[in-house]
Formats: C-alpha cells, sequence, structure tokens
C-alpha cells in the first residue's frame, strides 16, 4: 500500500469503496458485461454511449460508491485534476496545477 503512496486511512477508503462497488453493483455489472467476461477480464473499455453517459456498470458505482468515497476521502481524481480511463466531459474536470508538489531542478 505505501508503495503506491497510499497510506493506511486511504488505503480503507479505496477497498471500502471497491467492496462497497462489488457488493451492490456485482448483478448490474455481470449483466452488463456478460458473466464470462467479468471473469476473464474482458470488459469492454467503452466506458460511455454515443451521448456521454456511463455504462450501467459504472453508473452504479457513481450512485451508490461514489457520494461515499467523495464524502471519506475528499478528493477525487476529476475534482484533482487528473484525467482517469473513464472518458469524462472537460467541464467535470478541475484544473488543479500539479506543479507545485514536485521539487524544480
Amino acid at each position: 500500500m505505501n508503495d503506491v503512496g497510499f497510506d493506511e486511512p486511504c488505503a480503507e477508503t479505496w477497498t471500502y469503496n471497491i467492496l462497497h462497488t462489488t457488493d451492490h453493483c456485482k448483478s448490474i455489472c455481470i449483466k452488463h458485461y456478460g458473466f464470462w467476461n467479468v471473469l476473464r477480464g474482458k470488459m469492454d473499455l467503452s466506458h460511455t454511449d454515443e451521448q456521454g453517459n456511463l455504462n450501467p456498470c459504472l453508473q452504479c458505482d457513481e450512485n451508490t460508491s461514489g457520494p461515499g468515497f467523495k464524502y471519506v476521502a475528499g478528493r477525487t481524481r476529476r475534482n484533482s485534476g487528473i484525467i482517469s480511463a473513464i472518458h469524462r466531459q472537460p467541464e467535470e474536470i478541475s484544473f488543479v496545477d500539479h506543479s507545485l508538489y514536485f521539487e524544480k531542478e
């Protein structure tokens, strides 16, 4: 956990988020991706439809685990200005100047 930069409370928050999503969204995700695809890790990479709406699996995560994660963690990738694999509209991602956190050589 320290290898990826998480302290214990941060790791616990991420772990709880994963377990909560699994518990509450498993059937929706299996229905969307297909049972064998989930087992093999062969879920398609289209996270959104043509209108930009999240697929049902990701929308379930967003609705059921997202609010609790935001409350406990305080930061998400989007409000930290970090781009993730899930396509988001530009107005959903905050601009954060991360260069202030790194030493300049």
